[in-house]
C-alpha cells in the first residue's frame, strides 16, 4: 500500500478520496514549459537535473526532457571516447552509445543510431526491468515510424520460439502516420508483462503533425467519480474490457486478456489504467452503467480541458512517464516542395519521424506523491 493512504485508490472512503483529490490537483502542472527539463548530459545527470525530473514526474506522471550538451559538457562526457569536438551532438552520442552496446548503424531493425543518451536517463531514474514486445530491437528499443511493407518476424528480432511468418506493419496504427486515439501503452498485455512506464525519444519529427497529447489517469479518475461515482467504479470491474487474441497465420502471438480500466496495482499500490479508444479488437462489457462510463470517460477526454497537455517533440527531446494517457496526431513525411519536383518520390527513410521507445515493468519513482497520514 502507498505510504499515506488508508486504503487502495480505487476503495478509499470520501475523506481520503478529498484528501487524495486535493493534493494531486493543487500540484499538477498545466503549462507545457513548466513540465520540461534541461539535460546538458544523459549519461551523467546532475542532482539538480535528477530531482527535477523526478519533481515533474510525482506531480503529472511525466516529464518532457531536452538535451542541451555544450562543448565543454562534450569533452567532460566523452574524453574517454576520443571523440573530435567538431562532431555534432547527434555524431557523440551516436559513437558512445555504439561503443557501449555494441550497435551498428547498419542494423536494418534500428534507425540510425541518434541521441541514444535516453536509455542512460532511465536508469538513472531507476528505470531498469524492460519489456519486449515483437517489434523491439536491441535493448527493448521499438523504433515508432511509419513503416509500409510486410516483413518476416525473423527480421524482427524475435525470441526463437517465437513464430516467422511475416507480420503486415500496416494492421498496427502506431506504425502508420495515422492518427493514433488515446490509449495507455501495452493495455493489450496481461498482468504478467503490465507496462507501468515508458520513454519516448524523438529521434527526428516530422515534417507535419505527430504531435502528443498526454493527461494523468488520475485527472480523469478523479472526473469521473465526481460527475457519478458509479461511473468510476464501474470502470474497476475485472472483466470491463476483453482483448481478443492476437493470431497471424493461425499462430497464437498473445493470449485473450480480461481486465479493469482502473484498478489498484498490487506491485505498487499506485491506481493503474489500462485503455483504448480503439473500436477494433477490443470487447467492452455491454451492461448500460458500464457503456455510459465509457461515454463520460471519452466525452472527458475529447473536452478540452487544464489536465491535457500537447507536445510536439523535436529532435533532442523526449517524454519519460507512468505509463499515462495519450495519443498522436496524424503526421506527414512528405515535404511539398519535394513532391512538386517529383510527385511519385517517396521520402527517404532517414528523413521520416522516427521515435525510440522503451517499456518498463516498473514505475518511475515518486516521493510526496501522496499526503502523509494525520
Amino acid at each position: 500500500m502507498i505510504e499515506g493512504l488508508r486504503t487502495s485508490p480505487v476503495s478509499m472512503d470520501q475523506e481520503a478520496y478529498e484528501s487524495w483529490k486535493d493534493y494531486r490537483t493543487r500540484r499538477y502542472l498545466t503549462d507545457p514549459n513548466q513540465l520540461r527539463v534541461m539535460v546538458r548530459n544523459p549519461f551523467q545527470l546532475t542532482q539538480h537535473e535528477r530531482a527535477s525530473l523526478l519533481d515533474k514526474i510525482s506531480r503529472n506522471n511525466f516529464v518532457v526532457y531536452e538535451y542541451d550538451l555544450c562543448q565543454d559538457d562534450i569533452h567532460a562526457a566523452f574524453e574517454e571516447c576520443q571523440i573530435e569536438p567538431e562532431k555534432t551532438k547527434s555524431q557523440i552520442i551516436d559513437q558512445h552509445v555504439i561503443g557501449q552496446h555494441g550497435l551498428s548503424q547498419k542494423n536494418d531493425r534500428l534507425c540510425p543510431v541518434s541521441n541514444r543518451g535516453y536509455a542512460h536517463i532511465c536508469r538513472q531514474l531507476g528505470l531498469v526491468d524492460s519489456i519486449p514486445n515483437p517489434e523491439s530491437g536491441p535493448n527493448d528499443v521499438t523504433l515508432v515510424r511509419e513503416i509500409n511493407q510486410t516483413r518476416g518476424l525473423h527480421e524482427l528480432d524475435f525470441p526463437s520460439d517465437s513464430p516467422t511468418e511475416n507480420v503486415d506493419f500496416k494492421r498496427y496504427i502506431p506504425y502508420t502516420n495515422k492518427p493514433l486515439g488515446w490509449h495507455t501503452d501495452g493495455y493489450y498485455n496481461s498482468d504478467k508483462h503490465i507496462v507501468r512506464s515508458f520513454i519516448l525519444h524523438c529521434e527526428r519529427p516530422a515534417i507535419f503533425g505527430g504531435a502528443n497529447e498526454l493527461v494523468d489517469p488520475e485527472m480523469i479518475y478523479f472526473q469521473l467519480r465526481d460527475a457519478n461515482p458509479q461511473w468510476a467504479e464501474a470502470l474497476t470491474q475485472p472483466d470491463v474490457m476483453a482483448i481478443p487474441a492476437n493470431r497471424v497465420d493461425n499462430r497464437t502471438l498473445r493470449r485473450e486478456f480480461r481486465g479493469p480500466v482502473f484498478h489498484t496495482d498490487p506491485n505498487t499500490g499506485y491506481l493503474y489504467t489500462r485503455y483504448t479508444q480503439r473500436k477494433r479488437n477490443i470487447r467492452w462489457k455491454t451492461d448500460t452503467l458500464t457503456e455510459a462510463a465509457l461515454e463520460a470517460m471519452h466525452q472527458l477526454l475529447e473536452e478540452d480541458n487544464q489536465w491535457k497537455i500537447r507536445i510536439r517533440l523535436t529532435s533532442g527531446q523526449g517524454i519519460i512517464c507512468n505509463n499515462v494517457i495519450h495519443r498522436r496526431t496524424a503526421f506527414s513525411d512528405n515535404n511539398a516542395n519535394s513532391d512538386n519536383r517529383n510527385p511519385g518520390a517517396e521520402t527517404a527513410t532517414s528523413s521520416k519521424r522516427c521515435l525510440h521507445r522503451i517499456r518498463f515493468g516498473n514505475r518511475l519513482p515518486s516521493t510526496g506523491v501522496y499526503p502523509p497520514l494525520d
